[in-house]
């Protein structure tokens, strides 16, 4: 799996750190890497670090010290930098055995899996001992990623919390999921990046984005400034996240509608001349987001506040609505092979025969519905039957009607993919999406991807519908409003955090949920 190499160059470090690497890249096993290290602790024990001062002559006594595990995940060598160099910060304050993962999706060339060992180590208080820590690095090229979720949690040390410290917010894959389900704190930096959802990063990750902003909201808590009903939190591009975060908690305390622009730093009316040196620094932010008491019920409302800002719930123009589903098909099929969609009922339908318009090939797409009525399926009131209308070129699964509730319910579960790649969903003027009604006892559902519905409030009594762990799971959900009547529930399920409408519980559990609005 590997094959010699140049180890990474050290970083240049002040007068009291030393760091050296030993060796060439070594064969990737967990027994080899440990041996590595050993003979690194032996090599420091002999006497071969040198004294950080250049006055000072003679070994000096080494200590080992490790209180956390700091995977540190990269992709892109800039990312690898930037990570590297918070590593370093929180290895300073917190003495940490790091590893370096960096993996090179599109690499040519090289070993596919090299693991490198080292040490960083600097005078203690008083001058009489060196304190040293473990860094690993493992790089992996291509298929070499395969093998990095068990070599990391075998290279864990065991007993001590593990922490996952991230630049950027890396995509979803395999591997982040594997190193977010042994952390016991996941760090991410959203400074300067357009972020979409962070989910797939756990309820333990927080932003150091949001650690940085604590100056300017201690000032802004601290001043005499009314806060509007609706305003705009403004901030320089490269502190776009901070000033998202800003938005997010202000919208969570006061209730207000906030919008987020690029310019000087400034919160409505109200202009900070401080500007960047409202922001705290990695220094001061690092140590503190591996704090118990960090993940607090300000962070926890500002990141609620978070997933319903236009970021995460966008409206879109019903005239881009073909040329979007075109776009994330066409798609789809180029990187899996097909593309699956639920599709809706009522009103919005009549927006589908825009879709036969769109260039697209109709046998990689496979069609769903996200509920249906038991009534035979050529009834009036057949979901399947007015999809069929409208596309009539298309390959729709039905649901099986002449079944009972449960019966047909589990035989619809067993149709759909693992996951969807899109969900459309029409919204009533009560909230209701797909057959999921306001206080129905199938908003708590866990399990079911697909429910029976034997007491609706709307004839037909008797439905399938899909439930919320469906709509979570999939890569997007579309919500189709048309009509007046519906402009107040819409408005709640995007806008208030706290509103128990179906609309609402699914726009907040979608990875990506987008509004086209005709109110």
């Amino acid at each position: 799996m590997s094959s010699a190499g140049s180890p990474p160059t050290p970083s240049a470090q002040g007068p009291l750190v030393e760091r050296f690497t030993k060796g060439d890249a070594i064969g990737v096993d967990v027994a080899g890497i440990e041996r590595e290290l050993a003979a690194l602790w032996r090599q420091s024990a002999q006497g071969t670090v040198p004294h950080p001062t250049a006055s000072a002559q003679g070994p000096l006594p080494v200590m080992r010290a490790c209180s956390w595990n700091l995977v540190v995940y990269a992709e892109s060598v800039g990312a690898l930098e930037r990570a590297r160099a918070l590593a370093e910060l929180v290895v300073d304050a917190i003495p940490s055995r790091a590893l370096i993962i960096h993996h090179e999706r599109d690499a040519v060339g090289g070993s596919e899996l090299d693991a490198y060992v080292s040490a960083r180590c600097k005078l203690l208080p008083g001058g009489g001992k060196m304190l040293c820590t473990e860094e690993i690095t493992l790089e992996s090229r291509r298929t070499g990623v395969e093998f990095l979720p068990s070599l990391t949690r075998a290279l864990l040390v065991p007993d001590i919390p593990t922490a996952v410290l991230c630049v950027g917010v890396p995509a979803e894959s395999v591997l982040l999921e594997e190193l977010v389900g042994v952390a016991d704190r996941v760090v991410f930096d959203s400074h300067g990046v357009e972020v979409e959802s962070t989910r797939h990063l756990g309820a333990k990750a927080i932003d150091l984005a949001w650690l940085r902003i604590a100056r300017w909201q201690l000032a802004v808590a601290n001043s005499t400034q009314v806060i509007p009903p609706k305003f705009t939190v403004t901030a320089p591009a490269e502190f776009g996240a901070e000033a998202r975060w800003m938005a997010a908690w202000l919208r969570a305390r006061t209730k207000a509608e906030v919008n987020v622009s690029t310019g000087p730093l400034s919160l409505g009316e109200r202009v900070w001349g401080e500007g960047a040196a409202l922001f705290l620094s990695d220094a001061e932010i690092l140590t503190a987001a591996l704090s118990p008491r960090v993940l607090t019920p300000a962070w926890e409302q500002a990141r609620v506040a978070m997933e319903w800002t236009p970021g995460h719930g966008t409206s879109a123009s019903w005239n881009d609505f073909a040329a979007r589903f075109a776009k994330a098909a066409n798609a789809a099929i180029a990187e899996r092979g097909v593309f699956t969609c639920a599709l809706t009922g009522g009103s919005a339908v009549k927006m589908y025969p825009l879709l036969a318009k769109e260039k697209l090939d109709w046998s990689r797409i496979e069609l769903y519905l996200s509920d249906e009525r038991l009534v035979p399926l050529e009834s009036p009131d057949s979901n399947y039957r007015a999809a069929r209308e409208a596309l009539p070129m298309a390959k729709l699964h039905p649901v099986r009607v002449a079944l009972n509730p449960e019966a047909a319910a589990a035989d619809y579960a067993r149709q759909l993919p693992d996951q969807l790649d899109l969900i459309h969903l029409g919204m009533g003027p009560d909230g209701h999406v797909a057959s999921l009604f306001p206080e129905h006892a199938l908003l708590s559902e866990k399990t079911k991807r697909v429910a029976a519905v034997t007491d609706s409030p709307k004839p037909p009594l008797q439905r399938v519908t899909f439930t919320l762990p469906t709509f979570r799971s999939a890569r997007e959900v579309w919500f189709l409003v048309v009509g007046e009547s519906k402009r107040a529930a819409a408005h709640e399920a995007r806008f208030d955090a706290a509103s128990k409408l179906p609309a609402a519980l699914v726009h907040r559990a979608a990875r990506s949920a987008t509004w086209f609005l005709d109110l």
